[in-house]
């Protein structure tokens, strides 16, 4: 009873911790970029959130980044586990990018309004048709140098395992001629389990797989594409310590 108490107490300080500070660096964030494009400022806004986090005592590890070409052009794609996946990411990839997100959440308020002016790209998934025009706009991106985040499972995990990916984010890097780089998002189930509101300050990783160079992308149609994506994910995250 003592345990679930101090857990109980622990979660309602990070919460109030995380919203209060997140709600803060959007605010000023929105305030600088009526100045200094959000472009400019990316560095430092990483940093923020990178301080973010620590403050909610969630650690960071790093594998495989040194396979990462700072100068190159990505489309990340990595497991979906927990509301602070994109968070993290966005913290931690050396990279200026922008991410492809549900439809809904650019209506959320204050949180919505921000994503908006950041860049991020809003997807429709009850349309095939205004999902493809997400994508092209994405390819846009890749063409003008910004790297893109994409969630290929479409949605969050329910139970931890890695789902089936969708198959649009592929056609992307196809049409894009970018290298994909998979990766693999390990602890971030106990950082915050789906359906449960408890915060578990923990160690999370992210590890960078196998990069796809566009050769590769370019020979392989998108359905194998999307296998052999999902399964050097799926590798990546059964290495994830118990």
């Amino acid at each position: 009873m003592v345990k679930k108490t101090f857990q109980y107490i622990i979660a309602v300080y990070l919460w109030t911790v995380g919203i209060l500070s997140f709600c803060l660096f959007m605010l000023f964030s929105l305030l600088f970029s009526l100045f200094i494009p959000f472009r400019k400022m990316d560095k430092q806004l990483r940093f923020i959130i990178r301080m973010i986090l620590k403050m909610m005592f969630i650690r960071v590890e790093k594998e495989g980044f040194s396979a990462l070409d700072k100068q190159a052009v990505y489309v990340f794609m990595p497991n979906h586990v927990s509301y602070f996946d994109s968070f993290v990411l966005y913290a931690h990839l050396p990279f200026f990018l922008r991410g492809i997100e549900i439809q809904n959440h650019f209506s959320w308020f204050l949180y919505g309004y921000f994503i908006r002016k950041f860049g991020n790209i809003p997807i429709d998934q009850t349309s095939l048709q205004k999902s493809k025009k997400s994508m092209f706009q994405a390819v846009d991106y890749l063409s003008d140098g910004i790297s893109v985040l994409v969630f290929p499972e479409g949605q969050r995990t329910l139970t931890g395992k890695v789902e089936k990916f969708k198959r649009l984010p592929f056609l992307l890097a196809k049409e894009a001629k970018s290298a994909i780089v998979p990766i693999g998002l390990c602890g971030f189930q106990r950082l915050l389990p789906a359906g449960s509101w408890l915060i578990r300050p923990t160690k999370v990783s992210i590890k960078i797989g196998k990069i796809i160079d566009p050769e590769t992308i370019e020979q392989k149609n998108s359905k194998d594409l999307c296998e052999y994506t999902w399964k050097e994910v799926i590798r990546m995250t059964q290495t994830e310590k118990q």
